[in-house]
């Protein structure tokens, strides 16, 4: 499986349980579903630098 598509499943799965809690919390929630997937999209990329996945998979110019 691609950087991507872990970065994507990983993700993903985090957002079913987010949303869930959101749709129960109305309009405030889904403000802090938003506020909780950048979270998450930022803490699992900073995850995946240390492990230096991120930088084998980029492309220098």
């Amino acid at each position: 499986m691609s950087l991507p598509e872990r970065l994507s499943a990983r993700l993903l799965e985090r957002a079913g349980r987010y949303r869930a809690q959101a749709e129960e919390q109305g309009e405030a929630g889904r403000r802090d579903l938003l506020r909780m997937m950048a979270d998450a999209y930022r803490a699992e990329a900073e995850r995946l630098d240390g492990a230096g996945e991120l930088r084998s998979s980029r492309t220098v110019r």
